[in-house]
């Protein structure tokens, strides 16, 4: 699970020779020291520590090893550089010295290394030793993923490495090892709460999550300067030696301390509003937190990681009587007795500023636009517009909502227009919400009796989590969305709905990472690290849509002789791939966990017999957490103990058109001997017939397995597809008595779609990648199999067309392309003189493959060079600047590549002025299909005030531009005023998708307005370099021309697969018509119906869809027509 999380450190690899090694695949970030010499960083990489020696990033990773074995060597197998733009001066790596002792700027000694015309290091890799990671042997490597040559000043970055590593017998053990389970939480609590905690670690351990309540008691045990170390060492070590995934911090700072950490001067006097209570520091275990060993932790100087490696929530509780109320509340979220409330959310929005006018409605209907599903109903209660208050707001928590968001001002006692004795008198009968968040000051200042505290304690109202500030939010004055706290929100929600599965932990830590190229510097971005907390289980997984009862099939009891459990799972509508299956007794001494595939069917072996009664307990996404008993008996029992398909290519499963024989054994865990025992298979539905649907299994005593007189046989039919379930339904009788048990076996296919595609013209053309007027050109296109089995002998063939490209190899054989992976076809054509200058044709293809697979597939092709690339190396390139103080000039005082950037900003002041308002515009550009902007960029700010750059695009003929972002204040003033080259930001990119917002071959131009406001606080200004505007491929764009009558068409959906929506154009001459979506198992997901003909592009959100393939089906008096539709997360 934590998985999902990024990690600081490379992935664990397995012992291959060769292994290759994971490497990191951020951007590099160039910093600049005070004497003009760069620094080369990675993000989660380290630095070096022999002073003299370039100052490269070094990162570690790990192969794991055969037991009993060591590493002695390490050689390298295959090593692949990739060169980077520019020239580069990298610094003597300094003496390490203690920061807190005042230093002077000057230049380390730089080692021999610099004197030679060679790349630096030599080798990418070395061999630090060996040790036990998760209980497993490792090597451990330090991996060099830049080098350098000094004399010529070029830089590589490594992009691919293998390695093979020489072992010698060992016998030293590890001391520790961890539990096998997939997920673990623990919960630190005090001696006075422990019971309300330790029922809820038996809830978590009965859902499948091993949790384990241990006090600050024993925790205080471990060593460290004081309380919060010593908590911090023991959550490292069980990381270490348990893999444990969740920690709850079990009580507010009165049972659990907290670690108060720095990120900047607030100016604001100092004390407790620079001091943020962190409970990252839980959570990022990389580190000490304290680098410098002062008494101030967290600053830029102790190399705080900031990357999560467990994830970490705590219960703001202070009194037993809170505590009950906070597990009682998750237990009745979860069980979900109640789902009325859950397609609901609240969205609660106050004018933050009257001048410059700043509404935070803005945000919360960005929240609704974006995020929120459609079919929830959205409750807005907006300053703006009048509707906002206290009573209201009150009002819809009492009637229940499953999200909460209050973008306001607040402070300890007040969030927005509730304060604490509003939020206490909140009722909710049962209707909780599942998370709330709030971009206000203070509000969770968990340290004091903060208000979002009474939101989770309350114990007959409000929800069971919130994120919020400790300290002081951050906003932009007249820029709703844009602030620094609004981004935090806008990246919580975007985590929230993005994956239905994630837990809260993994909601704020996904939210939190991607903040952390920003935060490596004393800046608002780093406050947001430090300050937003989750007050919460970070374990509980909130329902995205309302939950659905399980249907539960099982065996009616177990015995003494009971070896295996067979369950299956299902829910009309849904998937229930993932779900979690546990089994246990009254002590969780028998204890089994069991995940689900997409058949919702597992056979859950037991690893002891039972002595008494087991209970079932099922959780999933939008699955109510359901509990069934096994009671404990004797008597007649038979039940299903094994499943074993035979077919022709000895895959082990259904595969289309193909026979299976399905071997199933039956084992009596009864206490009776069973005689005359006779099987009848059903089919129920799928795409199969059954050819003998008998078997006969004559007797078995207790404790006896029989696989019967024969297999049941199938035929599957031809056109099945990957992941369709066909349903048996088993009649089993016998002379003792009858059962009756559902099994669903999945289909396994290939699932063979476009995936991306490149073009190389460096041979016939210009070499720009773009297929132009008079060229010929290579094109490479990626099949993605999506499906469940291997595809071999791919045939890809291209039809003819557009008209003025003529390819000249239309066919491709791939021979193969796995589950989940890719093949590339080669192809080539010409392009005629005749082309025109700018087009996106639709180019069809079809894929064949030995496993009876046929698909028609398209992509739109790019022709002629649209949008941009502009490196400010010669000249402006018809960039043009005008507006109020414009100060826009290129410039060589910074830069990103080579030497040239544009700067907006005094030279050699380095410095903007007052009152400024000025653009800096692109030569007018045609957007390519998912047309794409990058820049990189590099500021220095007032902290405070309304300073920064809008970044537009300003379609042609529009009444007005689209803004895309503002990049605002939240550099930092040095003391005294601004420090020239001693910028807050350094150069970091910046990616904005244009495709939504016009058309393929829309002309446009990009628009950068610097703004600066009259308050006197002034920084070093804006530069911009590496400025490009690109386009790839997508689905098909269909026919704008209206239908004829009697007509039917429909596109193919683009993008697709797809993840939150897709769109599909259609052409329907004659109504009235409906368009519908079905999954494989043939249920009607969606539908609507329209009584006139129409043509248009319908747009599909599937966010609430599980994974998988859909077919959309558009249906007239004419006829229907269908496409396949792939849904990914």
């Amino acid at each position: 699970m934590i998985g999902s999380i990024r990690f600081v450190l490379s992935m664990v690899l397995l012992a291959t020779d060769p292994v290759n090694v994971g490497l990191p695949e951020d951007p590099v970030v160039i910093l600049e020291d005070p004497l003009g010499f760069e620094m080369p960083m990675l993000p989660g990489a380290f630095i070096g520590w022999t002073e003299g020696q370039p100052d490269l990033p070094v990162w570690p990773a790990w192969i794991e090893l055969e037991e009993n074995s060591a590493a002695v060597g390490i050689e390298v197998v295959q090593e692949r550089w990739a060169d980077m733009p520019g020239i580069r001066t990298v610094r003597p790596l300094p003496e390490p010295c203690i920061p807190s002792v005042p230093q002077s700027a000057s230049v380390t000694e730089p080692g021999p290394c610099f004197l030679f015309d060679r790349f630096w290091p030599e080798s990418p890799v070395e061999l630090a030793g060996s040790g036990f990671r998760g209980g497993t042997p490792c090597a451990e490597l330090i991996v060099h993923p830049l080098r350098w040559n000094p004399v010529s000043g070029e830089m590589q970055r490594l992009v691919d490495l293998e390695v093979s590593v020489e072992t010698r017998p060992s016998s030293r053990a590890h001391s520790r090892g961890g539990r096998d389970a997939d997920e673990r939480m623990v919960i630190i609590t005090d001696d006075e709460i422990l019971a309300p905690m330790q029922a809820l670690a038996e809830w978590r351990t009965t859902a499948g999550i091993p949790t384990e309540v241990v006090t600050t008691g024993e925790v205080y045990a471990w060593p460290g300067r004081d309380d919060p170390e010593r908590i911090r060492n023991y959550i490292i070590d069980r990381v270490a030696s348990d893999g444990i995934d969740y920690v709850l911090l079990g009580g507010d700072t009165k049972y659990v301390p907290c670690r108060y950490a720095f990120a900047l001067s607030y100016e604001t006097g100092g004390g407790r509003d620079d001091s943020l209570p962190c409970d990252l520091y839980y959570s990022d275990l990389d580190g000490s937190w304290n680098l410098d060993g002062d008494d101030i932790w967290g600053e830029v100087a102790d190399s705080v990681d900031l990357y999560p490696d467990v994830l970490v929530g705590r219960a703001p509780v202070e009194s037993l009587d809170e505590a009950w109320a906070f597990v009682n509340k998750i237990q009745a979220y979860e069980t979900a007795s109640i789902t009325e409330h859950v397609n609901r959310a609240l969205l609660i929005g106050a004018v933050m500023w009257q001048n410059p006018f700043t509404d935070g409605g803005v945000l919360c209907d960005y929240l609704d636009e974006h995020f929120i599903p459609d079919f929830y109903d959205v409750e807005k209660q907006y300053e703006s517009q009048g509707y906002y208050g206290a009573g209201l707001a009150v009002a819809a928590m009492c009637m229940g909502t499953n999200f909460l968001d209050i973008t306001a001002h607040g402070w300890i006692t007040v969030a927005g227009c509730l304060g604490i004795p509003d939020v206490d008198s909140v009722n909710s009968y049962g209707r909780y919400f599942g998370m709330a968040a709030s971009d206000g000051c203070w509000t969770a200042a968990f340290d004091f009796d903060a208000i979002a505290e009474h939101f989770v304690t309350n114990p007959q109202g409000c929800g069971v989590s919130y994120i919020g500030n400790s300290s002081y939010g951050w906003g932009s004055p007249g820029n709703p969305l844009y602030g620094y706290s609004d981004r935090m929100t806008i990246a919580l929600f975007d985590e929230l709905f993005e994956d239905p599965s994630s837990s809260l932990g993994e909601v704020i830590a996904g939210a939190k990472t991607g903040f952390v190229p920003f935060s490596r510097e004393a800046n608002t971005y780093r406050c947001l690290q430090y300050m937003v907390n989750l007050l919460g289980d970070p374990s509980l997984v909130p329902y995205r849509m309302t939950p659905l009862g399980p249907s539960i099939d099982l065996p009616g009891m177990v015995t003494p002789a009971t070896t295996e459990v067979p369950v299956t799972v299902s829910a009309p509508g849904i998937s229930v791939e993932g779900a979690r299956v546990c089994i246990h007794d009254a002590d969780c001494s028998l204890y089994e966990v069991a995940e689900l595939d997409a058949s919702g069917h597992a056979i859950v072996p037991l690893s002891q017999p039972p002595s008494g009664d087991l209970a079932l307990t099922v959780t999933g996404t939008h699955l109510r957490r359901t509990t069934v008993a096994l009671p404990y008996g004797t008597g007649p029992s038979l039940v299903l103990s094994s499943v074993v398909i035979d077919e022709p290519s000895g895959s082990g499963h259904l595969i289309p058109g193909a026979p299976a024989g399905v071997q199933l054994t039956l084992h009596n865990q009864g206490t009776v001997d069973l005689t005359g025992i006779e099987l009848l298979a059903v089919l129920e539905s799928g795409p199969a017939t059954i050819d003998l649907s008998t078997i006969s299994y004559g007797g078995l005593s207790p404790g006896m397995s029989g696989s019967g007189s024969n297999p049941l046989a199938l035929s599957i039919d031809q056109y099945a597809q990957t992941g369709e379930i066909v349903q048996l339904q088993l009649e089993i009788s016998c002379d003792q008595g009858s059962w009756s048990f559902s099994l669903p076996l999945l289909v396994y296919a290939p699932g063979l779609y476009f995936s991306t595609y490149e073009v190389d013209d460096s041979v016939g053309g210009n070499g720009n990648g773009y297929p132009e007027a008079g060229e010929t050109f290579d094109l490479m296109v990626d099949i993605a199999n999506l499906g469940l089995l291997d595809a071999g002998d791919i045939w890809v063939y291209l039809q003819t067309q557009p008209s003025y490209i003529v390819w000249i190899a239309d066919e491709y054989t791939i021979p193969q392309i796995m589950p989940d992976s890719t093949g590339t076809a080669f192809f080539s054509g010409s392009v005629d003189i005749s082309a025109p200058e700018f087009d996106f044709p639709e180019v069809f293809f079809e894929i064949y493959c030995q496993n009876l697979w046929y698909s028609l597939d398209s992509l739109i092709l790019v022709i002629g060079d649209a949008g941009l690339s502009e490196d400010v190396e010669s000249g402006p390139g018809g960039w043009t600047h005008s507006g109020a103080g414009d100060l826009w000039h290129i410039s060589t005082s910074a830069s990103h590549s080579t030497s040239h950037s544009w700067y907006c900003g005094s030279e050699p002041g380095m410095s903007y002025n007052p009152g400024m308002n000025c653009g800096l515009f692109s030569p007018e550009i045609v957007l390519a299909p998912a047309a794409e902007l990058t820049f990189w960029s590099r500021f220095d700010l007032a902290l405070y005030g309304a300073d920064g750059l809008y970044v537009l695009l300003d379609r042609t003929g529009s009444l007005e531009p689209d803004t895309l972002d503002f990049i605002g204040a939240g550099g930092l003033l040095g003391a005294g005023g601004f420090l020239p080259f001693n910028e807050n930001f350094n150069w970091l990119p910046r990616t904005y998708d244009l495709s939504g917002l016009c058309e393929p071959g829309t002309q446009a131009r990009i628009e950068l307005w610097f703004y600066s406001d009259t308050d006197g606080q002034v920084g070093g200004g804006f530069w911009l370099d590496d400025i490009s505007v690109t386009g790839t491929c997508v689905g098909p764009g269909g026919t704008e021309e209206p239908p004829a009558p009697g007509t039917l068409s429909a596109g193919l959906p683009f993008p697709n697969p797809c993840s939150s929506s897709a769109c599909i154009e259609v052409a329907v001459g004659t109504g009235p018509w409906a368009a519908a979506v079905f999954d494989m198992a043939g249920r009607m997901v969606l539908s609507e119906e329209h009584a006139e003909p129409w043509s248009g592009v319908i747009e599909i959100e599937v966010d609430r869809m599980p994974p998988g393939i859909y077919i959309i089906a558009v249906d007239s008096p004419v006829g229907c027509v269908s496409r396949r539709m792939v849904v990914l997360r």
